[in-house]
């Protein structure tokens, strides 16, 4: 696998890209896929899931939490969300945000 692809990634990307997968579907704790990528550490799976048209990227699971919730929660050194996409070069996330 090239370097700086997550094997995750070599999954996920073939799944979405098909036209019946439903990617805003819910675990038992009301997770989508966005969720679950996000509290992973899964940034490649986030940004494919994020080009999406469908992707509801403010769906709260059974706790509230939303996957920007997540996201501040799991990295607490960063200033904002918004700041830590920008220094990594996350157009696409810059832009939703």
């Amino acid at each position: 696998m090239p370097q700086g692809i997550d094997k995750h990634e070599g999954v996920v990307n073939p799944l979405l890209a098909r036209g019946d997968i439903e990617v805003n579907l819910t675990d038992r704790n009301s997770r989508t896929s966005l969720s679950r990528a996000t509290v992973n550490g899964h940034d490649g799976v986030v940004k494919l899931i994020f080009a999406r048209a469908d992707v509801e990227v403010n769906s709260k699971d059974r706790s509230g939490r939303t996957p920007l919730l997540y996201t501040s929660l799991k990295d607490q050194s960063s200033q904002t969300l918004l700041w830590d996409a920008v220094e990594k070069g996350h157009e696409g996330v810059v832009r939703l945000l």
